[in-house]
Formats: structure tokens, sequence, C-alpha cells
């Protein structure tokens, strides 16, 4: 993506453009992630008209340019999540295990209570040396384990919303939509059909 992004540029730069601010610009924008670009309506058809701008044909617009760069990159900033809470950077034997267990079945109906006693704690024990480990609720932490599986899933396969509701350990592909959308501010379909666009773009400007 960057290195054709660079040669845009350079072209720029031919037509009396400070190139090194937006190869700084273009930097910045080639370090996101299609995910994060996805949070972003805006970033993402803002992204397609900067690829359009420095691929095409005639001389690109340093002024246009270098304005859509900076959208981008302001777009993705203020669409991104804030940041994780702090975490204790090591986990008890008995919260590590319960972690590990979590992250095997997504799939599974937990409850505090049941991985409390697959750890053998009282519920009230293993509820708070849970969040003094992670900083974090074990509900929550498990509500973001399985959006960030169904994200992978969703860039990464072809498998149907309800398919992926059910490796994720939603009962409907309704309550998985609405919980993906309350988690990463965006429907699962449109996440889907943004990632794809988005690893496009990225494909045709490294060609």
């Amino acid at each position: 993506m960057l290195s054709a992004l660079d040669a845009g540029a350079r072209t720029a730069h031919r037509s009396s453009m400070d190139a090194p601010p937006l190869r700084q610009l273009l930097a910045r924008i080639h370090a996101f992630s299609p995910e994060q670009i996805a949070l972003s309506r805006p970033a993402a058809t803002l992204l397609q008209l900067l690829r359009d701008e420095l691929a095409g044909a005639a001389p690109a617009s340093p002024a246009l340019a270098r304005a859509l760069a900076e959208s981008v990159v302001l777009c993705v900033a203020r669409a991104a999540p804030a940041p994780a809470e702090p975490r204790s950077p090591r986990s008890p034997g008995r919260i590590a295990r319960a972690i590990t267990m979590m992250h095997a079945d997504l799939a599974r109906r937990w409850t505090v209570e049941a991985l409390a006693r697959a750890v053998a704690l009282s519920r009230p024990v293993f509820a708070r040396q849970f969040v003094q480990c992670t900083g974090v609720s074990p509900g929550r932490y498990l509500t973001r384990c399985r959006m960030a599986r169904a994200a992978e899933l969703l860039r990464g396969s072809d498998e149907g919303l309800s398919q992926i509701a059910v490796q994720v350990g939603y009962d409907s592909e309704f309550a998985f939509s609405r919980a993906f959308k309350r988690h990463h501010r965006i429907s699962p379909g449109l996440y889907r059909r943004q990632s794809a666009a988005i690893a496009g773009a990225t494909l045709s400007m490294a060609a």
C-alpha cells in the first residue's frame, strides 16, 4: 500500500509539493489495520479517494492529496476505541487457567459461577482476583475475546453471521449482531464489507 502511495507522493512533489509531510502521513495510514479503518466509514471512503488521486493518470493535486491523507488519519483517530483498562502483568495460576478455558471454548455459555467452580474458588474471590489481574470483570473480558474472534472470522472467512454467532457464544444472529455493533460501533455486515473493500484497495495500491 505504502509503496504505491509513496509513488504518488513523489509525483505530487514534482508538482511543487513539500513531499516529506505527505510521506509521513502515508506511513501512518500504512500502519493502520483494516479493522481500525473499518471502524470509520468516512476513513474508508477517503482512503479510496486518496488512492484514486495518487494513482490517476493525471498528476496528483498536492493540496488535495495532503488534505485527503490528513482526513484519513483524523477519522481513524476519532473512531479509535478508548484505551484498554490497565492490566496486571501476571495472573495467579487459577485465574490464568480460567482465562485459558475461556479462550479455548468461546462458544460455551460461561458464567462467573462456572468459571469459579472450575478453578476451585468461591465466586466473590474469583471475581475479585480476576479484576485485579485483568482490569475488567470476567464477563467483559469474555465479551472482548468473543468480539475479537468474531472480527477475525468476518475478515478472514466466508462463514455466515449465524455460523459466526454460534462460534462465539451467541444463540442467534440478531443477538450477535447487536453485541458486535455495541462493541465495535459498526454492524458485522458493514464491518465485513468495509474490511473487504479496504483489503482490496490495499492490494491494488501495492500492485
